[in-house]
């Protein structure tokens, strides 16, 4: 099956610096749900044993994931109408490069608290607000994708995602920023666990 052409000349490195900041935390036997799951390049860099589940309104990528990653389960469709299908008690939830596409980012939060267990992590990358004329010139240049640009909604400024993740009772773990600044990192905690320094970050 072919690729989807979605990509831009630098959209595999980016992409791969995002995977950089979660890959550490996967480890064997955890539970993970990837929101906005893409061509699903994340299943080739997972170690054995992560139950994951990739998720994409798409149906192009989600085709794609199925043929390419047999090993990992793939749904189609929005992740709240989905959510009745999707395993409880995750011990991560992946939403990288996806708030800037919704129209409702409270909406994935809300999800993210209701499908983590107690001590599980929402990790959540998307661009910094200065970043949205820098992806609009690299998108018409061909360095970034041009399809990922149209669909953006809105850069949201870290007060207001730390706003939106503690009113769906997540609280902050960890925030930085990566590719110059130009990206914004979180990970936010589901309280009620026993939250440890996530490996590799100490």
């Amino acid at each position: 099956m072919s690729r989807p052409r979605v990509s831009g000349l630098l959209s595999r490195w980016v992409k791969g610096r995002r995977h950089r900041r979660v890959l550490p935390d996967l480890k064997p036997g955890l539970t993970v749900l990837d929101i906005g799951c893409g061509l699903g390049e994340l299943c080739l860099r997972l170690p054995p044993g992560v139950r994951f589940t990739g998720i994409d309104r798409e149906a192009a990528f989600i085709a794609h994931c199925r043929a390419r990653y047999p090993g990992c389960t793939f749904l189609e469709g929005d992740f709240g109408a989905l959510r009745p299908q999707l395993p409880r008690e995750a011990d991560a939830v992946l939403a990288l490069a996806v708030l800037e596409h919704l129209p409702r980012p409270e909406t994935l939060f809300q999800a993210a608290s209701d499908l983590l267990k107690p001590g599980g992590r929402l990790y959540v990358s998307t661009p910094a607000p200065a970043a949205g004329r820098w992806h609009a010139l690299g998108a018409r240049m061909g360095l970034l994708s041009s399809w990922a640009r149209e669909e953006h909604q809105a850069l949201l400024h870290p007060a207001r995602i730390r706003a939106l993740a503690g009113a769906a009772g997540l609280a902050p773990f960890r925030e930085e920023r990566f590719l110059l600044g130009l990206n914004q990192f979180f990970i936010f905690i589901k309280p009620g666990g026993e939250p440890t320094d996530p490996p590799g970050r100490a």
